[in-house]
């Protein structure tokens, strides 16, 4: 999937739309892929605004083998 961008636009979009789909509490959201080191990872940064208080936050997500993935600020 490194290697092929056009599949990491696709995943980028997917995450924004289903973030904006399922969490109405955000808003302005943005989602960028992040190279990690393993070939079998992707990693990505979210960025989005409280709607409540307009607080910026920031996620990371990799996503593993299986379809697991983990979440940190």
């Amino acid at each position: 999937v490194h290697q092929m961008p056009e599949a990491i636009r696709r995943m980028q979009q997917l995450i924004r739309d289903c973030i904006l789909e399922h969490e109405p509490r955000l808003r302005s959201v943005s989602v960028q892929h992040v190279p990690t080191n393993d070939p079998l990872r992707l990693g990505f940064d979210i960025v989005a605004r409280l709607r409540t208080d307009r607080r910026m936050i920031r996620l990371h997500t990799e996503i593993r083998p299986g379809g697991r993935f983990s979440m940190h600020d």
